[in-house]
């Protein structure tokens, strides 16, 4: 049988015996899954442990894979080794994509570390965090390497509009494809929450907001140019949940330091300001520790280029989350501005810096106290009770 739990994918036997013929795991214990895919980790009597990936969207994990492996190649000390891609069919004669990865050891993520770490020792894995990005973007040719590495039987459209994008949004040819494909990634079941159209002079294009209040953002053909030259290699969910760190016992306690990037679903090539304008719309949700996300602010600065065109894409990508967030009743949106709210914080007026403490004349306003795990616990139970969804 094809297994859900509440209607969440989970492997069955048949996609089990599919991927280990040899060898059946003694135990699996699933770390993720939703509707379409699930990752769990597999532990074997006598050979070492694999984290695997089923998806049921066909073609999108070969994708995926393509890019991770094109980052491994680049940054080898921090990708996990893939070591198997392939097929299966369920119980119930549904496919689905898999692949095997090499499970890294006697790590733990900095998500749960996090909170232990003096400021020298974040300081130090955020700067670990950094050289990597730096290495990852200065990669030769990536899309050439991505390409070369992705399956036959991938779908020919998406090998074709492989230049901007990710699996997870869709690929485009430029930067005005790309845009498109964003803007309807954020539109609402029932209603648009954003626009883009042609401007009306046809100079470029306008990204308008539903929300009058939110205003619009022009591109110029000039702005798409310069965006269109401005392509690195990205991960885009570089949030603490995602990168393992390894402990050292020292003489003065324990010592961190970066082994692993995980989770390269959204992974792909855009805009090098992109990352970080993704960093803005997930905080309060993928990542709620604050300081991480200003430290990780401060010291990928230097990454950014593309002057005025850069600044415009943040505040477009900016403008159509927002609209789709206000828009959207659901829990996560109303978490994420509970957050936003309780840690005092506002938008600044230089897009790139994003979302900063709120100024009361010359000082900013803080908490009295950083926010723990369980603080956080509670304000997600205090939503869930508020929206009936407990």
């Amino acid at each position: 049988m094809w297994k859900m739990e509440n209607r969440r994918l989970l492997p069955d036997a048949a996609v089990i015996s599919t991927i280990f013929p040899d060898s059946q795991p003694t135990s699996t214990d699933i770390l993720a899954n939703s509707f379409t895919n699930c990752t769990f980790k597999a532990e074997f009597e006598n050979s070492p442990a694999v984290i695997v990936r089923i998806d049921a969207s066909i073609g999108s994990l070969a994708i995926v894979s393509a890019i991770q492996e094109a980052a491994r190649i680049q940054i080898p000390t921090y990708v996990p080794k893939q070591l198997a891609l392939g097929e299966a069919v369920t119980g119930d004669k549904k496919n689905v994509d898999y692949t095997v990865t090499k499970f890294v050891t006697d790590t733990v993520t900095l998500e749960s570390a996090w909170p232990s770490l003096d400021l020298a020792q974040k300081s130090f894995l955020v700067d670990d965090l950094v050289n990597a990005m730096d290495t990852l973007q200065d990669a030769r040719e990536p899309l050439t390497l991505a390409r070369s590495l992705i399956p036959d039987t991938s779908p020919v459209d998406v090998v074709q509009a492989f230049e901007f994008g990710s699996a997870r949004i869709g690929f485009a040819k430029d930067i005005r494809g790309f845009l498109t494909l964003f803007v309807a990634k954020h539109q609402d079941t029932n209603r648009a929450t954003s626009s883009i159209e042609v401007s009306l002079d046809g100079d470029g294009v306008i990204i308008k907001s539903a929300l009058p209040a939110l205003g619009e953002i022009h591109l110029s053909d000039q702005d798409l140019k310069t965006l269109n030259g401005n392509v690195v290699f990205s991960h885009n969910d570089l949030e603490p949940r995602n990168l393992l760190v390894r402990r050292w016992q020292v003489q003065d306690g324990l010592l961190y330091e970066l082994a692993a990037i995980i989770d390269w679903e959204m992974a792909g090539f855009f805009p090098s300001a992109f990352e970080t304008a993704i960093k803005d719309i997930s905080l309060g949700n993928c990542n709620q520790h604050l300081d991480f996300y200003l430290m990780f602010k401060k010291k990928t600065r230097h990454m950014i280029s593309g002057g005025e065109a850069t600044e415009k894409l943040v505040k477009a990508v900016h403008l159509i989350a927002e609209s789709s967030a206000r828009q959207n009743t659901g829990v996560s949106a109303e978490i994420r501005r509970r957050w936003l709210m309780r840690e005092n914080l506002e938008q600044s007026d230089n897009a790139l810096a994003g979302w900063i403490p709120k100024t009361v004349g010359d000082s900013m306003e803080r908490p009295s106290r950083p926010f723990s795990k369980e603080d956080n616990d509670e304000l997600t139970q205090q939503v869930l009770k508020d929206l009936g969804r407990q």
